[in-house]
């Protein structure tokens, strides 16, 4: 799975509250361009599954399912910065076989 992913259109996401004297729901808005960073922290939550920590702009850190990001991903709401820079080399190939 690719490290790094740009949000492409703005979603909201429903994001847990791990305090300890409190268990609740945050909703969280994600921005075109706020750009996703998968880091390697991983828990399994028994009957969930397995969650990643994302650090978004290097400000903010959260647990998210990883069939979420998956998701997410196909959707076409989040794009790899490899994908981007694939998408930018053709574009840049087809505006130079135009000229």
């Amino acid at each position: 799975m690719d490290k790094q992913f740009v949000i492409m259109e703005p979603f909201c996401h429903e994001v847990g509250c791990c305090c300890p004297e409190q268990q609740h729901q945050h909703m969280i808005n994600f921005r075109p361009g706020d750009v996703w960073t998968i880091t390697d922290n991983r828990k399994y939550v028994d009957g969930l599954g397995w969650y990643c920590l994302i650090n978004i702009n290097n400000e903010f850190e959260f647990f998210i399912y990883v069939d979420d990001i998956q998701e997410l991903y196909a959707k076409g709401s989040i794009c790899s910065i490899w994908d981007l820079d694939l998408k930018i080399n053709h574009l840049n190939f087809k505006i130079n076989e135009a000229l």
